[in-house]
């Protein structure tokens, strides 16, 4: 029972939260650490019946210390998270607070994005992998920050939309500079998929994943210089862990690019970073 899972609450990655204010976002995410999980979703359960025979597990990790998250036996993980927001705001005293804007909408994105997607999901499905139909565009808008590099290697599936967001405000030039590189972990197998495949020997690479363990980063990181790379970063989106910083060259949290060797990673290293970034004390 561990699909779907469903994030309740991310200090890494404001898109996720159903709670955008920052301060409030706080709230949430020390009551989430306080209270008895479990018992708290069990009352959110039985406030609807809607909920009824929905099975859930509170998704705990000592490493991933920047998010708190639940799995669910069917698609009500959906609404029943949305509701969990709602009972914590009532029982606590808060408002709704006005919610920032953070995805862009399938539609309204640049026709020639909307059209590399259209083709990269005809390339999965050939591959008998299915991509969502119009997914929304996280709005993050600071891939120009960078320095140039030859090729940018995401890692999908989770990266997919972060790559039509890196579209979106490159431009169509940098269509060409793309390639995907799917790399997956099993108990005898490892499992591999490149689409739009590029030479690496002698290019300056950006290497780009959502990165919770950063074993992928790590290990393609590896063989991209294998490959003769003439350099090769890594840059982990929204951090989950220290292992994540630690392995890669920089990191995007919640809304700020950081060199990641100068990320504090001592104790309790993800919530200071966001009440740095944040301004909260």
């Amino acid at each position: 029972m561990r699909a779907p899972e469903r994030v309740l609450c991310d200090l890494s990655e404001k898109c996720t939260n159903l709670i955008t204010d920052e301060s409030l976002l706080l709230h949430y995410y020390y009551f989430l650490n306080e209270v008895n999980l479990n018992c708290f979703l069990s009352k959110v359960k039985k406030s609807n019946k809607k909920f009824d025979g929905l099975k859930f597990s509170p998704l705990n990790s000592p490493s991933y210390v920047s998010e708190a998250r639940v799995a669910g036996s069917d698609s009500r993980i959906f609404d029943f998270i949305e509701e969990t927001a709602k009972m914590f705001l009532a029982t606590n005293g808060f408002k709704k607070a006005k919610q920032d804007k953070e995805v862009q909408g399938f539609a309204s994105l640049k026709p020639y994005v909307k059209n590399f997607y259209k083709k990269l999901k005809e390339r999965y499905l050939k591959l008998d992998h299915k991509l969502y139909e119009n997914p929304p565009v996280p709005i993050m808008k600071f891939w120009s920050q960078f320095g140039n590099y030859d090729i940018y290697v995401f890692i999908p599936k989770s990266s997919i939309k972060y790559s039509l967001s890196f579209l979106e405000e490159m431009g169509q030039n940098y269509e060409k500079k793309l390639m995907f590189w799917e790399y997956h972990t099993g108990n005898d197998t490892n499992k591999e998929m490149i689409l739009y495949n590029k030479k690496v020997a002698g290019k300056k690479v950006l290497l780009i994943d959502r990165s919770f363990s950063s074993y992928t980063l790590a290990h393609l990181g590896q063989k991209i210089k294998s490959a003769g790379a003439k350099q090769v970063d890594r840059l982990a989106l929204f951090p989950k862990s220290k292992a994540a910083v630690s392995n890669s060259e920089f990191c995007y949290f919640w809304n700020k690019i950081f060199v990641s060797q100068e990320v504090d990673l001592r104790d309790n290293w993800a919530l200071k970073l966001y009440k740095k970034i944040n301004g909260l004390s």
